[in-house]
């Protein structure tokens, strides 16, 4: 019979002779069906026609039959409905057989309980038989497994020696590595807490122990701890803040190559245009000093003074070596007025880095026609010292 004529063949049972038995015809194949008579061989005689060496011990055939007919013919798909039936064996050895059988095409699950909360969970044959507690989330896995885990001294893998707090004495238990350890000198330390490192530290590391007396600084070793702190300083994503991310996005709008941190010997610049051999750089209002924020109601820190120096030092340096004069935009422009931001690189590019003014504070954009402001405002990097002491607290 083919699987065509099979599908319209309405015989409800068919006889296997083989088991003698009147079975339905879902538990035949078409290929092993007379449908003139209405004989053939059921799907299991037909697997054990098909395996007539198969053996399993501990098992005896009419075990094995009753199990392979469960697997073809059961259709809730549960193992532990045949443990019912044959509790002589074991629910994990009827699913260790179940495997060696390689029934194909039949997937049978293990009804189990979870072993924190006791939920009934069905777990596959191979999960069952190769973890040792079942779960039924990941939350009852990590409850569980707090609840029977074996904290400092009763944990077996625990191997810590007892030993004494090079700065207060107190008696405390480190790793052996740390109780074998010794620093570049050959000595062995070990503190209990920050503080008591710090404090001993403080007295002891002074002196020719001091860090970095005893280091030539050759300008070898100079070049290499330059590039070290400005390649750590290029890594860092505290660059990436928010209105750094949307000057970004300017550029990348406008279709322009850039490269984000690009070292210039001793600095570091925020955009380095690549195409155009011109720089942007990202200003924080606080960090930089806004001076439309920063001035007689508003006062400056140390901080901000420090920030602003170094401001000066570079552009100085890219204006006398390089030749390229910086493109400024600033934080509350950069939030508020991107737009404007937008047409004021594009003038930066389009006249070659060459602007009346390089802070975008002092534009302004009207009728999509960019303007440079009637009042200009010079920023504290361009003043000397003397004219914004007065405003630092």
């Amino acid at each position: 019979m083919t699987s065509k004529n099979y599908k319209k063949y309405y015989q409800l049972m068919v006889y296997c002779p083989t088991c003698g038995q009147y079975r339905e015809t879902s538990e035949f194949s078409y290929r092993n069906v007379n449908a003139a008579n209405h004989i053939g061989i059921c799907n299991v005689c037909d697997w054990f026609r098909r395996h007539e060496s198969f053996t399993i011990e501990g098992w005896n055939h009419d075990e094995l039959f009753d199990l392979v007919e469960f697997v073809l013919t059961n259709p809730s798909g549960v193992i532990n409905d045949f443990h019912v039936s044959h509790p002589s064996h074991t629910l994990s050895d009827i699913v260790q057989t179940y495997q060696k059988l390689h029934i194909g095409n039949k997937h049978m699950s293990v009804q189990c309980k979870c072993e924190y909360c006791g939920k009934e969970i069905y777990k596959s044959p191979c999960i069952f038989l190769n973890t040792k507690n079942l779960y039924c989330s990941h939350d009852c896995y990590k409850m569980d497994k707090s609840n029977h885990m074996l904290k400092g001294k009763d944990n077996p893998q625990y191997n810590r020696i007892t030993t004494n707090c090079t700065y207060c004495g107190k008696e405390i238990e480190v790793i052996p590595w740390a109780y074998n350890n010794t620093n570049s000198y050959g000595e062995n330390h070990n503190f209990c807490s920050q503080d008591c490192y710090w404090k001993f530290r403080k007295i002891h590391y002074v002196g020719d122990k001091a860090a970095g007396r005893n280091v030539e600084w050759t300008p070898e070793l100079k070049e290499k701890m330059r590039l070290i702190i400005l390649n750590n300083g290029r890594s860092s994503k505290r660059f990436d803040t928010h209105p750094q991310l949307i000057v970004n996005r300017l550029l990348e709008s406008l279709k322009i190559d850039y490269q984000r941190e690009y070292v210039i010997k001793y600095y570091a610049v925020d955009n380095f245009l690549t195409d155009y051999n011109l720089i942007i750089e990202v200003m924080g209002d606080y960090w930089h000093g806004n001076p439309l924020k920063y001035n007689q109601n508003r006062l400056m820190n140390q901080i901000q003074k420090k920030t602003i120096t170094k401001d000066k030092q570079k552009h100085s340096y890219i204006k006398n070596k390089l030749g390229i004069e910086i493109l400024y935009l600033w934080e509350d422009d950069i939030l508020r007025r991107p737009n404007m931001c937008l047409e004021l690189v594009n003038l930066y590019i389009n006249s070659n880095g060459y602007l009346q003014n390089y802070h975008s504070f002092n534009y302004n954009l009207e009728n999509s026609i960019l303007n440079l402001s009637s009042s200009i405002i010079n920023p504290y990097q361009n003043q000397q010292l003397s004219e914004y002491k007065s405003l630092i607290a």
